[in-house]
């Protein structure tokens, strides 16, 4: 805050301070916030390596699993559910390692430890799913029981890959947001996360759609699903040993104490100014009275004084008689409705606090993240319902396939294998186009028509593909819509985490009804919140897993994976208009 300036007036030889003494009022002041050095574009593309990783594990992953449920007997039902299990975990359990990973104090920083432990379940699962039913029968001989046990093994290994592949995204977000906070690199970061996500789901889906089974690699590990996920787990290892390198993180302790040494610093200069302002009022005001003693009052102040005190006494006599007015004819109409909010609240109450503590903490969250979240599960519904089911939906709606079919019919199972194949091109242009749009554009065309346009657009693009794709049964028309999701991929990789940041860059006015968002106490951390996210995100794949199942069993069509994901992809659209996108809209909201 800039020293008050005094106006001066001139009174015959005398020149003397005027009483503007309203410049001197109190103002609040802000927390100090120091901008720290940018990193470079080198620094977080490497940084974000196993983000790449996880996606390659992931895409790659599950598009081979859902075939290999089915050709080992599991019916559609059950398969979505197995499906299901790793999300219902990651539901539960991200909320607590965002908030843990927040207040963890390992000398190797906050994020890394999670990190590192979430990897390794993520190599188990790699080397769980291929070989499970290759170690039981090399450990109790071919038979039924050792089918079984294979069968058990692969689908543990199939819930620990959905479960640490999506849930080590939530430190490696919050590592990301952590090095470029304050800095100007906040936006760019996540316009690389979002390429790199795209990247490694280029390359899963091009192993997944290469045939391995015929090359010297195929020969070596012994089958197409051996070959990609052995690959898998050297790849993902060398990228998880990037980021966990390049990461340097500082622990929480020396973070806390260069904080409380800010705030000191900052302590000490609000004094020192106040002081100033202080010595300033009382000089003007001391001028004031040298004036009123030489001149004595003046009559037509004293005129415009009583004549502005009238007015405002009629103001405020009318302002009376409005609120009485309109106290006496409200209270009558809403007397009913505040019984009964009253009711709702109190069942609300008592209905909140049996819920557990991960959906209590998804439910309490601050305003300005509740049309987020709710948006971020709409439209990740739409596009898991695309992302899990696209090749099934291929192989059976387009090429006619079966992979339930007896050993005999080999034609429909051939088929099947094809549609599987060529659904992965249409995934792997899904993933160029991400890639391409996120890392190239998006970041460029947010400053020529703003978030909220494109988030928009990121959505309607989402829906006109599903709409397509249901009255084109066309395989190339088919992968081309397939290609235009991507924009919907890059749109939910970026903008959501850049709006965390913006929120978390302005805490005393975005968090305002949050207990611990204010600036007297800037301890609500990001991961907590970028956790808020992902449990949207696992909450949308458990409904998805629950239902899909059961909705293609009573409809007797793979073609209503595409009709959920169109009808989540509107409501997502919907939903996305609401979403708080600018600082003012926020003032606004708390001023009425």
């Amino acid at each position: 805050m800039d020293p008050c300036k005094m106006t001066y007036e001139d009174v015959g030889v005398v020149t003397v301070p005027s009483c503007d003494t309203t410049m001197h009022q109190p103002q609040s002041q802000s927390q100090p916030v120091y901008r720290r050095q940018s990193p470079t574009a080198l620094h977080l593309i490497l940084l974000n390596a196993i983000v790449c990783g996880l996606l390659f594990c992931s895409s790659a992953g599950f598009t081979y699993i859902p075939p290999m449920l089915l050709k080992a007997g599991i019916p559609e039902r059950y398969m979505s559910i197995v499906l299901g299990l790793g999300p219902l975990l990651g539901f539960f359990l991200v909320p607590v390692i965002g908030r843990s990973s927040d207040r963890c104090r390992s000398q190797y920083g906050r994020r890394r430890p999670y990190i590192l432990g979430l990897s390794i379940l993520v190599i188990i699962s790699l080397v769980l799913i291929p070989y499970g039913e290759l170690a039981a029968n090399y450990t109790l001989g071919k038979g039924d029981f050792s089918k079984i046990l294979g069968i058990g093994i692969m689908i543990i290994g199939i819930v620990l890959l959905d479960f640490a592949s999506e849930v080590c995204l939530t430190p490696c977000e919050a590592l990301l947001s952590d090095t470029c906070n304050n800095t100007d690199h906040s936006a760019k970061a996540f316009t690389y996360y979002s390429f790199m996500v795209s990247f490694g789901g280029c390359i899963g889906y091009l192993m997944a759609a290469l045939d391995w089974k015929d090359s010297s690699v195929g020969l070596y590990f012994g089958g197409q699903e051996q070959s990609a996920f052995s690959l898998l787990i050297v790849l993902f290892t060398v990228t998880m040993v990037i980021t966990l390198v390049m990461a340097g993180e500082t622990p929480l302790d020396q973070l806390e104490e260069e904080q409380r040494q800010a705030n000191n610093n900052h302590t000490c200069d609000s004094i020192v100014h106040d002081m100033q302002i202080n010595i300033e009022t009382e000089q003007s005001v001391a001028g004031c009275n040298q004036l009123n003693k030489r001149n004595g009052p003046s009559s037509t102040n004293s005129t415009i004084n009583d004549e502005q005190q009238e007015h405002l006494e009629q103001c405020q006599y009318s302002q009376i008689i409005t609120l009485t007015d309109k106290t006496c004819s409200i209270s009558f109409k809403q007397r009913i409705f505040n019984r009964c909010y009253d009711v709702c609240s109190i069942l609300w109450s008592e209905t909140y606090t049996r819920l557990p503590s991960t959906v209590q903490n998804l439910v309490n969250i601050p305003f300005v993240l509740r049309p987020l979240v709710i948006t971020n599960f709409f439209s990740w519904s739409a596009l898991m319902s695309f992302n899990l089911f696209f090749t099934d939906f291929v192989g059976q709606a387009i090429y006619e396939g079966n992979p339930s079919s007896d050993s005999d019919d080999l034609v429909s199972i051939y088929r099947y294998d094809e549609g599987v194949r060529e659904a992965s091109w249409g995934l792997l242009y899904h993933c160029i186009t991400s890639a391409l749009y996120g890392g190239y554009f998006i970041e460029k065309l947010v400053q020529y028509y703003g978030i909220k346009k494109l988030y928009l657009f990121g959505n309607l693009s989402f829906v006109f593909a599903m709409l397509g794709i249901l009255l084109c049964h066309d395989v190339t028309v088919v992968n081309i819509l397939a290609a235009i999701t991507g924009f919907s991929l890059a749109t939910l990789t970026t903008v959501p985490f850049w709006l965390i940041t913006q929120y978390h860059e302005n805490k005393e006015i975005y968090f305002y009804d949050a207990p611990n968002g204010n600036k007297q106490n800037g301890s609500r951390g990001i991961g907590a919140d970028v956790a808020c996210l992902d449990s949207a995100y696992f909450l949308s794949q458990v409904l998805l897993s629950a239902c899909m199942g059961y909705i293609v069993d009573i409809t007797e069509s793979v073609e209503v994976y595409i009709v959920v994901a169109a009808i989540l992809g509107v409501a997502g659209l919907w939903s996305s208009t609401n979403i708080i996108y600018e600082k003012h809209q926020m003032v606004s909201m708390t001023r009425h």
